[in-house]
């Protein structure tokens, strides 16, 4: 057992920047007929249906608690608490919505809308148009600066308290995959999600576990346990728990 260990180990550290697989701990039916944008907040999940443009608030277990219309086109969603951040993919817009769906603002962002999501100070924002990038913004649609996305096409995006963001990638069928990266555009973890063969739209933080989407069918939403990161020391003992 000890060298099936070994070998395990010394596969994960050949893999390099690979992605890794994450155990799926839960999963239910998406409330969209073509989920994309996802976000977490207290305790719940927020979904964006694009065309339609709605946003649906679920329990973990896929309850529909609410459903808000948002934006036509609408793409990517981060819920603060207050209100809303949507960007839509028709519109190339990024709008400030209250809890019920008013407009309270909004400005052009640089491409084509996938992704949302901010810390509290600044937006990021990205899009599978125009180079593939992410861009960080000022709450008003300033360009800070901006990076080409780790995958081969951005999806949905979440911030992640620690200082970080999850970034979704589409792919293509069995090759996309979720990533966490630091605000520089650097890949820190990468997991193809499983079961593959769809293509990853969506994925949110809770603080502890992945959440992604696919918007292929069957279109369920996943829990996903990070078991594997990529960057393999930091993996190690997680990969040897696996073998007691």
């Amino acid at each position: 057992m000890r060298r099936g260990v070994s070998a395990c180990i010394v596969l994960v550290l050949a893999a390099g920047t690979a992605l890794g697989a994450g155990s799926i701990i839960s999963s239910f039916p998406s409330p969209c007929t073509a989920p994309v944008g996802m976000c977490y907040r207290g305790g719940y999940i927020y979904h964006m249906n694009t065309p339609g443009g709605v946003i649906y608030q679920t329990t973990t277990k896929g309850s529909i608690i609410r459903s808000i219309n948002a934006l036509p086109s609408g793409m990517g969603v981060h819920f603060t608490g207050t209100y809303f951040w949507v960007c839509t993919y028709a519109t190339s817009m990024v709008c400030r919505l209250s809890s019920n769906g008013s407009i309270l603002g909004s400005f052009r962002g640089p491409a084509e809308g996938y992704g949302i999501t901010t810390n509290g100070t600044y937006l990021w924002y990205s899009s599978a148009r125009g180079g593939n990038m992410v861009w960080q913004l000022t709450t008003t649609g300033s360009i800070i600066s901006s990076f080409s996305g780790p995958g081969n096409s951005n999806g949905g995006l979440d911030w992640d308290a620690r200082g970080y963001l999850w970034l979704a990638d589409w792919g293509g069928p069995g090759s996309g995959g979720v990533f966490r990266i630091t605000t520089a555009g650097s890949v820190v973890e990468s997991y193809r999600p499983v079961p593959t063969g769809g293509r990853s739209s969506g994925c949110a933080w809770d603080g502890r576990y992945v959440w992604y989407c696919e918007v292929n069918l069957p279109r369920y939403v996943y829990q996903m346990d990070a078991v594997i990161p990529s960057v393999a020391p930091a993996s190690l003992g997680k990969v040897k728990a696996l073998f007691k």
